[in-house]
């Protein structure tokens, strides 16, 4: 008796007994930077700051540009020079 073999049938877990699929539970993808941009963009907004945090989060804050702002960064003028 220790020679036989016993043999299960396995379904795959999208396919019921019924020959039905069963509904497949999707994750929803996370909006790109280029297109919550976008849409900021077309409903009038005016975006100072886009921060992505480490767990993949996007933050946009709104609002009128400031002098303080626009010339924070030096890289940008060194690499507006670069390109021209």
């Amino acid at each position: 008796m220790a020679d036989q073999i016993r043999v299960l049938t396995v379904y795959p877990p999208a396919v019921h007994v019924t020959g039905q699929k069963a509904p497949v539970k999707r994750q929803r993808r996370r909006p790109t930077l280029a297109s919550e941009l976008r849409q900021a963009r077309r409903a009038g907004l005016s975006v100072t700051a886009a921060i992505i945090d480490p767990d993949g989060r996007l933050s946009l804050q709104f609002g009128e540009p400031t002098a303080e702002s626009v010339e924070s960064n030096p890289w940008d003028r060194v690499l507006n020079h670069a390109q021209n």
